[in-house]
């Protein structure tokens, strides 16, 4: 079994992908658990032997230890363990860091991990020097609210996107340009459905506690209407399929000679 900085070419890289994407999504269709730690050194890939002699990367997903169900509270709370899973925790989980109340760990949550262990990997790796995995520095803030922040801008900063890919080895710019832009697009709207349906439920409950009569029925019908069109969006988003979809687009592929 190796780890991920040993993977041979961006062929490798992508095999492991969606080798444990996919395993992912069997798991939670088969027994609705959520891995809950997706992270660089908990994907890993061994070589198996093909018909035509070679060999090919199949990825593995392990170290299932903070698994959990789908209705199990896992907001991203400070801890040593969260502090470990930063860089590749949902921007969504680490932004609810001091507040009152967590959201719940879901599907779309692990997805977008797998995405920022991608982002990660293409901005750290060199495979000239495999061994030394290179630092982001907009990522390396001890405040897990602060990484999230940074995060945020990612998705919204065509200079942060920059900065933070700007390394990329040539080999591996093709994801960029590809499969991680357009995961940044589908995790970017994810996160913006997120907030405001936070934002209209915080809404709602101060118009609840605040307001009397006929204008708290106005705005809160208002709010409600806010919060299931946002908790809608949200339900139609990053799914397997989505996902998938990019990842079998061979006109969008990484790999140089299927553009």
């Amino acid at each position: 079994m190796f780890s991920l900085q040993h993977v041979r070419s961006p062929r490798d890289l992508c095999d492991v992908f969606v080798d444990v994407i996919t395993t992912h999504h069997m798991v939670w269709e088969t027994y609705h658990v959520l891995h809950g730690d997706i992270s660089y050194s908990n994907i890993a890939f061994d070589l198996q032997h093909t018909e035509d002699g070679t060999q090919q990367a199949s990825g593995m997903l392990i170290d299932w230890d903070s698994a959990s169900s789908s209705t199990a509270k896992c907001g991203a709370k400070e801890s040593k363990s969260t502090r470990k899973l930063g860089p590749f925790t949902a921007c969504e989980l680490l932004q609810d860091i001091g507040r009152s109340s967590y959201s719940i760990h879901k599907y779309r949550h692990d997805l977008e991990s797998f995405f920022w262990v991608l982002v990660w990997f293409c901005a750290v790796f060199d495979p000239a020097n495999p061994t030394v995995l290179r630092a982001i520095p907009t990522w390396r803030s001890s405040d897990l609210v602060d990484l999230g922040h940074a995060k945020a801008r990612f998705f919204t900063r065509s200079k942060d996107f920059e900065q933070v890919t700007e390394n990329t080895s040539p080999a591996y710019r093709g994801f960029i340009k590809t499969w991680i832009i357009q995961f940044c697009n589908v995790f970017s709207r994810s996160f913006e459905a997120s907030e405001q349906e936070r934002i209209a439920a915080e809404e709602y409950v101060q118009n609840k506690l605040c307001l009397r009569g006929k204008v708290r029925d106005k705005w809160e019908g208002i709010f409600v209407e806010d919060w299931n069109a946002a908790r809608a969006r949200l339900r139609e988003m990053d799914s397997y399929e989505d996902v998938m979809e990019i990842l079998g687009d061979l006109e969008n592929s990484p790999l140089p000679s299927q553009h």
